[in-house]
């Protein structure tokens, strides 16, 4: 079986979702050339963590562009004798591969910076974990990506680096500005709006009132209280004068 060879951008440059800063400065601790084990990240479980193990190896190549991206690059071979690592080799070929460069905590510096926003100063790179379809979009940072060395060489090649996260958010911003603009709208007619608003309810008012003196008037009662009205007036002001 032929072998299967992924194209890495193992460690980006730029911030991550923890807010770390890796750059050209960071130091990973690897010569071109050197190789470190690949793994299949399952997840954090303690489940799946039992069962972790090797199923290739990266070869460490300097620093280049993936994708659009910078950072320090990587080219992985693994056992193509492995059932998953042929399902990773497909994901990559679909662009729905991640990876996570694995460091050791005690090594990284500034000490106690691991899962902190920062910029991290050293990162020695021990190992390179790689996320299938399931769990891809756990990776730290949607921008360490996994290709399919065919793939990798294709022109205008765009991959979707936050998978379902690019369509909601211009979704949000489409709609944001539609409410946006609605807003302005309003805001530009609140006066006449209110104004209406108030002749309406006024003039409902009105009709409402004159239905009721009317109602009230054509009562028999009605017409007794109104005239014993008008004779205490007429006797009041014959009092007055």
């Amino acid at each position: 079986m032929a072998d299967l060879i992924l194209d890495i951008l193992g460690l980006p440059f730029g911030p991550d979702r923890q807010g770390q800063v890796f750059d050209e400065r960071t130091s990973i601790g690897l010569e071109v050339g050197e190789a470190v084990p690949c793994f299949h990240f399952h997840g954090f479980e303690e489940r799946a963590a039992s069962t972790v193990d090797r199923i290739g190896r990266a070869v460490y190549q300097g620093i280049g562009m993936l994708a659009g991206v910078r950072g320090h690059l990587f080219k992985a071979v693994l056992d193509s004798s492995r059932a998953i690592a042929q399902k990773i080799h497909a994901d990559a070929l679909a662009g729905r591969a991640r990876v996570s460069s694995d460091s050791m905590a005690h090594l990284v510096r500034p000490y106690g910076i691991v899962g902190k926003p920062g910029r991290v100063s050293s990162w020695p790179i021990s190992g390179i974990s790689l996320m299938d379809a399931a769990n891809y979009e756990r990776a730290i940072n949607p921008d360490a990506i996994a290709l399919a060395a065919a793939k990798a060489q294709k022109p205008g090649l765009v991959v979707a680096r936050r998978p379902g996260v690019v369509a909601a958010r211009v979704q949000v911003n489409r709609q944001a500005a539609l409410n946006g603009m609605l807003r302005a709208a309003v805001k530009a007619v609140e006066p006449q709006i209110y104004r209406s608003a108030d002749r309406m309810v006024q003039a409902e008012w009105r009709v409402y009132i004159d239905h009721r003196i009317a109602e009230e008037l054509s009562t028999p009662e009605m017409r007794r209280r109104l005239q014993h009205q008008r004779e205490w007036s007429a006797g009041l002001r014959q009092t007055r004068y």
